[in-house]
C-alpha cells in the first residue's frame, strides 16, 4: 500500500526478478484475501508491480469494508445480548439489576480468624464455630456498652461549648412557654383556652 514511485525505484521493483521476489513475499496474504472475496488472481506472480499494487489496493479496501461490516454486526449482536440480559435480570433478579445499574459492588467480609481478649489475655481463634459464637456475643453486648465516655473537653472544644455571652436568655422566653390551644365556642361566643402539656 505504501509503494510510491520513489520507493519502487529505490527497491528496483521495475525489474522482473526483483518484482517477482517482492510479489512472492506477499503472495500468500494476497492470495488468501483474493480467494475469500472471489477475486481472480490467475498469473499473479507474472504481473508487474503496478498491477500487483492495484490488486493489493482492491484487496485492502475489501478487507476494510468487510471488517467494518462484521464489526457493526458484532456490536449490534452484543448490544442485543446485553439488553436481553438486562431485561431478564430486571424480571428475575431485581437486586442484581439495581446493583449493576447503580454500579454498586458487593462487599463481603470473610472472618477466618479473630483476636479476642479474655481475662486480660489475647487469644487467636480460627475455628469457624467459635468465631461465629464470639461474633454473636460481641454484637449482643456491643450496643450495651457506653460509647461516649464523659471525658473533660480539651483544647478549642472548651471555648466552642462554653455559654455564649452574646445571647440574651430572655430572647427564648416566648419559645419555652407552654403551648395553648384556643378555639371559638359558638354557643357562648367566647374563646376557650386549653393548655397542652
Amino acid at each position: 500500500m505504501n509503494l510510491t514511485e520513489k520507493k519502487i525505484r529505490q527497491l528496483k521493483l521495475s525489474e522482473d526478478n526483483e518484482c517477482r521476489m517482492f510479489i512472492e513475499k506477499h503472495y500468500d496474504t494476497i492470495l488468501e484475501i483474493c480467494f475469500k472475496f472471489a477475486i481472480n488472481v490467475d498469473g499473479l506472480l507474472g504481473k508487474n508491480i503496478t498491477e500487483f499494487k492495484k490488486i493489493s489496493k482492491i484487496a485492502f479496501k475489501l478487507v476494510q469494508i468487510n471488517f467494518f461490516e462484521e464489526s457493526k454486526i458484532y456490536k449490534e449482536e452484543k448490544m442485543k445480548y446485553y439488553i436481553q440480559h438486562r431485561c431478564e435480570e430486571l424480571q428475575d433478579n431485581k437486586k442484581r439489576f439495581l446493583d449493576s445499574t447503580l454500579n454498586r459492588k458487593r462487599s463481603k467480609i470473610i472472618l477466618d480468624r479473630i483476636v479476642i481478649e479474655k481475662d486480660n489475655v489475647l487469644q487467636l481463634i480460627s475455628n469457624d464455630k467459635s468465631i461465629e459464637k464470639e461474633l454473636i456475643e460481641h454484637f449482643k453486648c456491643f450496643a450495651r456498652k457506653k460509647l461516649n465516655i464523659e471525658d473533660e473537653l480539651k483544647g478549642r472544644w472548651v471555648n466552642q461549648y462554653a455559654p455564649n455571652q452574646e445571647i440574651d436568655e430572655r430572647w427564648y422566653d416566648d419559645v419555652i412557654q407552654l403551648i395553648i390551644e384556643s378555639e371559638w365556642n359558638i354557643t357562648s361566643g367566647n374563646f376557650i383556652v386549653r393548655k397542652i402539656a
